[in-house]
């Protein structure tokens, strides 16, 4: 449910901000997505909340590409989504950038329902890929276990870098994900522009005590 999984996120962020560990910058992939108001302003405003955040830098930005939202059978329709994918430096860990993801999220309005999945929403931000890590826990897999199915997420990765490296479970290069993949439901490219906010004097601080 819900109140669990917020309250197993603070906990958790409350025992990493304990830690004393060198903090190495690692390069992240992260898909945006929105399919509710003004799709464009929530994705540029979710990358302008990103790149305020301390131990995050966003490094590039793909196009942008529109497709028609995943509904479960038997829901009503939904309106197209929006997605891009940005790549970041960051020396925060997963848990850590998760709750950056989900603060930033509900910062932009979306709100979670236990009992519904693939709900419409402002803002949806998915961790992709951490460099050539594999972590799993109870709420979070890197890489995201839907990637390789996705065009919304492998078109405009490819963008990025089409000859990167996804580790296990895929082992393989966003190239080759490519040219064995068959969408059924095409991810169309705009002219919409994103863009890597200039560096700002005063950055939004986060802590293990912002609640999500």
């Amino acid at each position: 449910a819900a109140p669990f999984f917020c309250t197993w996120i603070n906990r958790h962020l409350q025992i990493i901000s304990h830690w004393k560990r060198p903090l190495k910058s690692t390069t992240i992939h992260i898909g945006l997505g929105s399919n509710l108001g003004d799709r464009l302003a929530h994705l540029q405003r979710a990358i302008l909340i990103l790149s305020t955040t301390p131990g995050v830098e966003i490094l590039n930005v793909s196009s942008v590409y529109e497709s028609a939202a995943l509904v479960l059978p038997g829901r009503a329709p939904q309106p197209d989504y929006l997605n891009a994918v940005i790549a970041c430096r960051s020396s925060l860990q997963p848990m850590e950038m998760l709750h950056v993801c989900l603060v930033t999220e509900k910062r932009l309005g979306r709100t979670r329902s236990p009992q519904v999945k693939w709900e419409a929403r402002t803002i949806d931000l998915d961790l992709l890929l951490w460099s050539n890590i594999v972590f799993s826990n109870e709420i979070l897999t890197i890489p995201h276990p839907r990637l390789a199915d996705r065009p919304f997420v492998l078109l405009p990765l490819s963008e990025i870098d089409i000859d990167l490296k996804i580790p296990a479970p895929f082992d393989c290069t966003v190239r080759y994900l490519l040219s064995t993949y068959s969408p059924t439901s095409p991810a169309l490219r705009t002219s919409l522009v994103l863009t890597i906010p200039p560096s700002l004097n005063e950055p939004i601080r986060w802590s293990s005590t912002t609640r999500v």
